[in-house]
């Protein structure tokens, strides 16, 4: 049954875990802003990664709603109905801060300074390639939590982190 049977409105399925610049083209026409709820598994996690490009190039402001591990959204729809569904979209957060959560939580061994060093190039590079200068700014924000999780830095270190963000 679809999101729209279950009263869910305002809401568009990409067919698959391929979000597409034409989509992204389409959504534009109508609004400036998307959430992406793709399904809780690997394949939504990169579905996710991927959408990031097309909806930059269409100048989209992107959110994040996060399904646990394992559901889709009709599963979530199924189970607790519309409101349901809305207090996971109520949950979603900036595209961004969910790449960068994604990469920290995608694990590591603190004690590995190759690892730490790896993590912090790919949360660079996340911060480097976004377009929106807010989100950039938010990530700045960040730094702080980002390094304490990393373990990489302490105290007047965080600047250098800073310095990269």
């Amino acid at each position: 049954m679809s999101l729209h049977a279950r009263g869910v409105a305002h809401v568009v399925a990409p067919l698959g875990t391929a979000f597409t610049a034409e989509q992204a083209a389409q959504i534009k026409r109508y609004t400036n802003s998307v959430t992406l709820l793709f399904d809780g598994d690997s394949a939504g996690q990169r579905a996710t990664r991927a959408a990031r490009e097309p909806c930059q190039k269409q100048g989209l402001q992107v959110r994040v709603a996060q399904l646990p591990a394992g559901k889709d959204p009709d599963d979530i729809a199924r189970e607790g109905g519309r409101e349901a569904v809305e207090r996971v979209l109520g949950g979603a957060r900036g595209l961004l801060e969910h790449l960068i959560d994604a990469v920290l939580k995608a694990g590591f061994s603190t004690d590995d300074a190759v690892a730490r060093a790896a993590k912090v190039r790919e949360v660079e590079e996340l911060i480097k390639t976004e377009q929106d200068a807010a989100a950039r700014a938010m990530a700045e924000r960040l730094a702080d939590e980002i390094a304490g999780r990393l373990g990489v830095f302490a105290g007047e270190d965080i600047k250098t982190f800073r310095a990269i963000a």
